[in-house]
């Protein structure tokens, strides 16, 4: 019972000879194709033989067959519908008395059906959050209060509104949550610790000298690398800082006939760029504030290794831009 009453019972559709109240009468206007009564709404008369039929049943019949199932007749292009060529046969459906199909106790005329579906509690319903979930109206509001993945809901910290599924996820990072587990802010330099604000705080403070050491480690693997010219490999959106310009280059999959800005420079451009409209299918690096290009030839030769030191500003310490300093003054020594 209950995965019967689980199917949409969509409104105007036909029914089955058994939700009559004269079930024996109903009998006589069935669809011979879908085995129920047609919706006087969209039921049509075949007109040579009179009998009925749901006008979509019989568009698929008319698909791959000419004639009626019911008598062989021809029945191409010849019916008509029944709510305005016979209302008197549509005003008897109509006023037949019906059950309702959804299992509730409600009966009345066939008229009346659509409207009573639209409050019946065992009529079945879309949640309203679009989760694609189906249930009796009398269960639809448990669903969408307790269990729908897309309910509203508000952060405890911040007050902004999430879809529940989001909230966790959400909450775990939210600035306002002084209990979220936060990584420490040079995870990119391999430093594993996570920890509530006040513990990342204590543990970036007292942690110096370990992140120092994560700190050489990450800059001698990027001097490698840059060494390494054409095995270096570049990320699509990744940042790259150059000696010769003072912001960092951003890799752009962008093409307009850009030149490299490389053929400004004392060393000219090490691809031989002299022009626009001169890069196709060249890397290109890019700083969109200043209109600054350079092609990945120059990127190498340019390129630094302080992409970690920029990066280090972000911490209240500047661990690596100190690294840096001391390494310079043990080269001056």
């Amino acid at each position: 019972m209950v995965e019967k009453v689980l199917e949409v019972i969509q409104p105007k559709s036909s029914l089955e000879p058994e939700c009559f109240e004269d079930m024996k009468n109903a009998f006589g206007f069935v669809c011979t194709i879908c085995s129920e009564v047609p919706n006087p709404h969209t039921a049509v008369e075949e007109t040579l033989c009179g009998h009925l039929f749901c006008d979509s049943c019989l568009k698929i019949w008319l698909l791959s067959k000419s004639k009626c199932p019911d008598c062989n007749s021809s029945i191409t292009n010849t019916q008509r519908p029944l709510k305005s060529d016979n209302k008197i046969l549509y005003r008897l459906l109509m006023e037949m008395v019906v059950h309702c199909p959804t299992g509730c106790l409600w009966t009345g005329p066939w008229n009346n059906l659509d409207k009573h579906l639209e409050d019946c509690d065992n009529a079945v319903v879309k949640c309203k959050y679009q989760c694609n979930r189906k249930e009796m109206r009398k269960d639809i509001e448990r669903h969408e209060t307790n269990e729908c993945p897309n309910r509203p809901t508000r952060c405890a910290h911040c007050e902004q509104r999430f879809k529940f599924s989001e909230i966790e996820s959400h909450e775990s990072k939210c600035k306002n949550n002084e209990m979220a587990m936060r990584p420490c802010r040079l995870k990119y330099l391999g430093c594993k610790f996570r920890g509530k604000l006040d513990e990342r705080k204590e543990h970036e403070a007292s942690q110096a000298a370990y992140h120092l050491e994560l700190a050489e480690i990450h800059i001698e693997k990027l001097s490698k690398t840059a060494k390494e010219g054409d095995e270096v490999k570049f990320e699509l959106g990744a940042y790259y800082n150059v000696s010769v310009h003072s912001h960092m280059l951003q890799y752009v999959n962008e093409d307009n006939g850009w030149a490299c800005d490389g053929m400004r420079l004392a060393g000219r451009c090490k691809s031989g760029i002299t022009g626009f409209r001169q890069t196709a299918g060249m890397l290109r690096f890019r700083c969109k504030g200043c209109d600054f290009d350079l092609c990945d030839k120059c990127l190498k030769t340019y390129i630094a290794v302080s992409y970690t030191h920029l990066r280090a500003h972000e911490t209240d310490s500047y661990l690596v831009c100190r690294l840096l300093l001391e390494k310079k003054k043990k080269k001056k020594k």
